[in-house]
């Protein structure tokens, strides 16, 4: 088995002539073309919902503007809030010194390329709900209160490390949306653009947190290792699992509470979205066994727990 990378390799060299913040067009200067959709119908979990499914299609349109407003929430909410607190962090002198200088310098600039994104697509929401006048809901993604629910669950020691790693997980998960969106030619080409733009620097991003992971994990005691390990899957799922009431906040806008409910249970309950989770986590299995997390008995417990371990 390849052995994890004790050294930090930068994917930030050329970052000034290759960041998105430096080279690209602002989102309010897009176009949007008649005929196109606001979002992917095939990253859309609710048409996968019959009932859904055969709306007419002007609510269809409706439905999938709702879609993208929370798919850009979500960046908003996860770049100007855990990652870019984690980057802030990890720049700092005083945390974890032994870092190489070049690593810390490198945090800084993926603090400027998470604003930047927050940023975009903030102004992207705002340039949507003027062409559309359909206004985005501002809803919270659930992985804000979880995050606070399993720092709240564990010994104020372990705060920091907790978003640490929850940072790590994010940015290491590969989604249907990053992959999918920017080639789903039914969509307005400026959405495209811009989660092609976000795609492109999370790669860097990627790279940068395994890199990451693979350097700090050794390093920690084998009885904090099995406490943070056991606590991934919770991470994974705060990110992959369907927001329950982000889809039903939606829903309520075409159907009763009744039916709302009854299409939310029908989707959850499908063996499709655990096993979209588990597909969308393989890089990060992969980065996790590289590191032997799994011959932790804790960590590997938790993951079958959560149903995470199935390919």
């Amino acid at each position: 088995m390849k052995r994890p990378t004790t050294e930090y390799i930068s994917r930030f060299k050329k970052w000034q002539d290759t960041a998105v913040v430096k080279i690209k067009d602002h989102p309010t200067l897009i176009d949007f073309e008649k005929g196109l959709d606001f979002y992917s119908r095939e990253q859309s979990i609710l048409l996968k919902h019959p009932k859904v499914f055969n709306l007419p299609e002007e609510e269809i349109q409706k439905l999938l503007v709702y879609e993208l407003y929370n798919y850009l929430e979500f960046t908003v909410w996860l770049e100007l809030g855990p990652v870019n607190e984690v980057c802030n962090l990890i720049r700092m002198p005083s945390f974890l010194p032994w870092l190489s200088s070049e690593m810390k310098d490198d945090a800084l600039k993926i603090y400027v390329d998470e604003g930047a994104h927050a940023e975009m697509a903030f102004a992207l929401i705002s340039k949507i709900e003027e062409h559309t006048d359909i206004k985005s809901m501002r809803l919270e993604p659930k992985f804000i209160k979880e995050l606070d629910e399993l720092i709240l669950s564990q010994p104020k020691e372990l705060e920091q490390m907790i978003k640490i790693f929850f940072v790590i997980i994010s940015e290491t998960l590969i989604t249907g949306t990053l992959t999918g969106l920017p080639h789903d030619k039914t969509v307005q080409k400026g959405i495209r653009e811009f989660a092609l733009d976000h795609a492109t620097d999370e790669g860097k991003h990627h790279a940068y947190f395994k890199n990451f992971f693979e350097i700090l994990w050794p390093k920690m005691p084998k009885d904090f290792q099995a406490k943070i390990g056991a606590l991934l899957p919770k991470m994974i799922l705060a990110f992959l699992y369907p927001d329950a009431h982000e889809l039903e906040q939606i829903l309520l806008k075409f159907f009763t509470v009744k039916e709302s409910s009854e299409i939310i249970n029908d989707l959850l309950s499908s063996e499709n979205v655990i096993e979209g989770v588990r597909k969308s986590i393989l890089p990060t299995k992969r980065m996790l066994k590289k590191c032997n997390l799994f011959e932790i008995e804790e960590i590997e417990h938790s993951f079958n727990s959560h149903k995470l371990m199935k390919v």
